[in-house]
């Protein structure tokens, strides 16, 4: 039997750190998507600009002024009573895919204080991830005895996406490297 978390963990210790930044930001978006009927507009909005914004500042390797802006507004919302709080699972997966994605270049813009910690790993990530789509999923049960086994399911769902996502994105390495014959 395949393990799929287990595979998907191989895959990601693998893969380079630009790739892991992006990735993070995919499974972020992924489980936003999944809980959008049930955010509240300001939350969900919020949290959909903080991971555009993370994923533009990947791309150009650097914070910006649109990064610090969705920033401060994502607390601003997250911490308000009608906001979804800091127990929010979206929020909280966005909000790891963050410091996963663009923590060290917010705090190379002085944007943050360094912090001491190291940032979240893309597989910290992806296993917050599969928590909260398994929490969303048990919170569908229409019996209680069953939410266990739907939020099992439903983590195990999030991470064969997962998986499948991280094969999608890699690139070839037969492309980005020479032969060993020189031949290209």
């Amino acid at each position: 039997m395949i393990v799929i978390p287990r595979v998907l963990g191989a895959l990601l210790d693998e893969a380079d750190e630009l790739h892991q930044r992006e990735l993070a930001l995919d499974f972020a978006e992924h489980t936003l998507e999944i809980y959008a009927g049930r955010l509240a507009p300001p939350v969900r909005d919020t949290c959909a600009e903080l991971l555009a914004a993370a994923r533009e500042a990947v791309d150009l390797d650097r914070a910006h002024e649109r990064l610090a802006d969705a920033y401060h507004k994502f607390y601003a919302v997250r911490t308000t009573p009608t906001g979804g709080g800091v127990s929010d699972d979206a929020s909280s997966v966005a909000h790891m895919a963050l410091g996963c994605s663009a923590q060290r270049l917010m705090e190379a813009a002085d944007l943050i204080v360094r912090m001491g910690s190291s940032p979240p790993s893309c597989k910290d990530v992806a296993r917050s991830a599969q928590t909260a789509v398994g929490r969303r999923r048990a919170e569908d049960a229409d019996d209680p005895a069953g939410e266990s086994s739907r939020a099992r399911s439903g983590r195990w769902e999030e991470a064969r996406w997962q998986l499948t996502r991280v094969i999608e994105t890699t690139p070839d390495p037969n492309t980005s490297r020479p032969s060993r014959h020189g031949r290209g």
